[in-house]
């Protein structure tokens, strides 16, 4: 745990104007991205004050997170 905290307070200092997500997968369980990939298009809206994600949610992302920037190229939307 200290180390977790020590890499956690290093990576805080180097981005200490943007959120952070912190995902644990301690019992080798399976995370489930899509709540990832929506944070990371919503905060993508608000960064950019445009309203392409407003009203997704995490049901309506069907492909895995290395494959957003085809999505992106796919929909024109600029990234």
């Amino acid at each position: 745990m200290a180390e977790l905290a020590s890499h956690y307070e290093r990576i805080r200092g180097l981005y200490s104007q943007d959120k952070l997500m912190l995902l644990f997968d301690i019992d080798g369980t399976i995370l489930d991205m899509r709540y990832m990939v929506l944070c990371v298009l919503k905060a993508y809206d608000v960064k950019l004050e445009t309203h392409f994600f407003q009203k997704l949610e995490a049901s309506d992302i069907k492909l895995h997170e290395n494959q957003m920037g085809e999505l992106l190229k796919e929909t024109q939307i600029p990234y």
